[in-house]
């Protein structure tokens, strides 16, 4: 990685205590003692909309019924959904299954260009 000021190439140095909790990475340039640091993603279980708990990824479907199969999410906050009726949805990029009352994401349309 190098840095975007002086294009030298970064050091990773060890994370400060409060560092800790927000980026899971930190670097150093040494030519110009500038820090760089990598923030880390937020769980997607704080999202506003439905995402697989596991990967983050949106394509996500709804299953009729647990399948006994694929591994379920066993967290409590899924399992409270459970018990208030969420539907179950499944990840078919890691093979997740979880509760989630969310919406979907929303899905973004192209902007609408007048014709000419």
């Amino acid at each position: 990685m190098q840095s975007d000021e002086c294009g030298h190439p970064l050091v990773r140095v060890r994370r400060r205590k409060w560092e800790r909790l927000l980026y899971s990475k930190v670097f150093l340039c040494p030519l110009c003692e500038r820090k760089t640091r990598v923030a880390k993603v937020p769980a997607p279980c704080f999202s506003l909309h439905r995402k697989c708990p596991k990967c983050g990824g949106a394509n996500l479907e709804r299953l009729p019924r647990r399948d006994e199969i694929d591994p379920l999410y066993r967290n409590p906050v899924s399992l409270v959904q459970a018990l208030i009726g969420a539907s179950i949805w499944w990840c078919p990029d890691c093979r997740l299954q979880f509760y989630d009352v969310r919406p979907a994401v929303p899905v973004r349309q192209p902007p609408h260009l007048p014709l000419p």
